[in-house]
């Protein structure tokens, strides 16, 4: 089975909502399929992590690329924060479901998660630098918080505006090209 999927865009309501944990009978080749496909449409949109919500699914599950350097990509399922240092990095961040907006978002340096393959299996692992702060901010989704959340009222509204009137824009143009 091959899914479409498409990125979810704020103001999308499933980008606000807690996600649900992964099922034990979920567990296996299809979520692995499910996570595969995932994994290919953060690729095609230069992204470096995506969570179920950015793609219509209302469960816990990550992926993203795991290293600075190696070509090495996580399925994380159920995934849960077990240590993360006090030391904090601030780095600009962006979003695939937040087009066109970048903010400095504090983050842990160092973060150690637990968290289930899709075939179930329990495996933990030590994360730091930019696959740190690229889980985190996938964990974000996970709990219904995006960018736009870590930014003021004034950025968060402009920002806001700016996308309905491209959206209107868009409608306009489509509805044209659909007259012809």
């Amino acid at each position: 089975m091959v899914e479409n999927f498409q990125i979810k865009i704020v103001p999308s309501k499933i980008l606000k909502q807690k996600c649900e944990p992964v099922k034990k009978e979920d567990f296996g080749k299809a979520l692995d399929a499910k996570m595969s496909g995932m994994l290919k449409i953060m690729l095609s949109n230069n992204g470096v992590g995506l969570a179920g919500p950015q793609v219509g699914d209302p469960r816990r599950i990550i992926v993203a690329h795991a290293s600075d350097v190696d070509i090495n990509y996580l399925k994380m399922v159920n995934p849960r924060v077990i240590e993360r240092s006090e030391t904090m990095v601030s780095t600009e961040e962006g979003c695939l479901s937040v087009p066109g907006y970048f903010i400095k978002v504090p983050r842990a340096d160092t973060l150690k998660v637990e968290y289930n393959t899709p075939m179930g299996e329990v495996w933990q692992a030590t994360f730091e630098g930019l696959a740190a702060i690229v889980i985190q901010h996938e964990l974000d989704h996970l709990d219904g918080i995006t960018l736009l959340d870590k930014s003021s009222r004034l950025k968060r509204t402009r920002y806001l505006q700016k996308r309905a009137k491209l959206n209107k824009k868009i409608s306009r143009a489509i509805k044209k090209m659909s007259n012809i």
